[in-house]
Parts: structure tokens; sequence; C-alpha cells
């Protein structure tokens, strides 16, 4: 186990998490709720992401060897849809997915866990790029620091949708769309390492 690995594999699933750019979507989704169902909410949807993390982790590689698909391969793919998801996220909301496309349909009042569960514990949090990212990470470093950076990012990603209305308060409008290009920023390098790093073992292309 490194400490550094645990520090730069936190840092880029924070990036892909980008719960900063969630807050104006929760905000939407929940805005019927109570402060205190806002925040159980919140800890429902950060429970059921660190599940599927987890389970992620330990079964990701048997499901790709199951349907046959190398690490390289996955990782081409993967790098490709972090870009995307990158530039996804320099349009100021992650996923594709815009406040204007938000109605009350989408938020059903007396079903908070089927709120927590969908869209915001996956797809929002937990999306195909964080997927992608996990499965990879899982080959480039040890088990016990990926568990560790996986759950702490996925934990403060959680604490921060808790407190998104201090959070908005603090950051302003502006503060959230600086910090969410610059996470946009780590992801799109992230990416293009994942897909260099497969050229690179194809030789297509020089360290």
């Amino acid at each position: 186990m490194s400490f550094d690995q645990i520090v730069i594999s936190f840092i880029q699933i924070f990036a892909i998490l980008d719960p900063i750019a969630l807050i104006p979507i929760f905000s939407v989704l929940t805005k019927d709720y109570t402060p205190h169902e806002r925040k159980k909410i919140a800890i429902g949807a950060t429970a059921i992401a660190l599940g599927l993390a987890v389970g992620v982790i330990f079964i990701g590689d048997l499901v790709l060897a199951y349907i046959g698909v190398s690490l390289g391969s996955f990782r081409l793919a993967g790098g490709i849809l972090l870009l995307i998801s990158a530039i996804d996220m320099f349009s100021g909301l992650p996923r594709g997915k815009k406040i204007s496309d938000i109605d009350d349909s989408e938020i059903p009042p007396e079903k908070p866990f089927e709120l927590a569960s969908v869209p915001l514990a996956t797809p929002l949090l937990l999306g195909p790029g964080t997927i992608t990212l996990l499965v990879t990470l899982s080959h480039q470093i040890d088990l016990v620091s990926l568990l560790i950076a996986s759950t702490s990012a996925i934990i403060i990603s959680g604490l921060i949708l808790m407190s998104s209305n201090w959070v908005e308060k603090l950051l302003s409008d502006s503060g959230v769309k600086l910090l969410s290009r610059l996470m946009a920023l780590i992801v799109a390098s992230v990416a293009v390492e994942f897909i260099h790093l497969t050229l690179v073992e194809w030789k297509l292309a020089q360290i």
C-alpha cells in the first residue's frame, strides 16, 4: 500500500465523481424535501454508490473475462469515454444532464429511496466513466489502496451533497463552475493517459 497511490487515485476518482457540479442537480431534484430528508437522500445515494463501487472493483475483471474483452481494449474504450465525459463536464453540468431537462416527474416525493438510487447514486455519482476508472485502476494499484481511495472519494462527495446549501452559498455559481472545470481538466488528463498507455502497449505510439 502506497500513500502516493492512494492520493493520486483519490484525486482521479473524486474528479470524475465531480460532486460540486452535481449540487445544482441535487438541489432541483430535492427541492420538495425538508433539510432532514435531503440529508437522508444524500446518505442513501452515497451508500448505494459505495456499494456499487466496491462491487465493480471486485468483479470488474470477472465480467471482462466472461465477455472476452482485454484490459487494453477496455482501457482504450474507457479513455475515450472519460474524454467525452470531461468535455461534457466542461459544458457546465456532468453526464450531459441539464437542469432544464429535469421536471417534476423525476422527483417522486413519496419515494426518496428511489431518488437516492436513480438518478443520484447511478448514473450521476457512479456512471460509466467512474466504473471505467475503477476497473482500470484495479490493474494499476493494489486492492487496499484502491478501496481506501474510492471509499474516501465517495464519502466526501456524499458529505458535499449533504452540505449542498452551504457549499452553494460559499462558492457561488461562478465558484461551482470553476471547480467543475478544474475537475474536468483532471479527468481529461487521465483519459489521455489511458489512451496513450494502451497505444504504447500495442506499439502504436512511443513513451
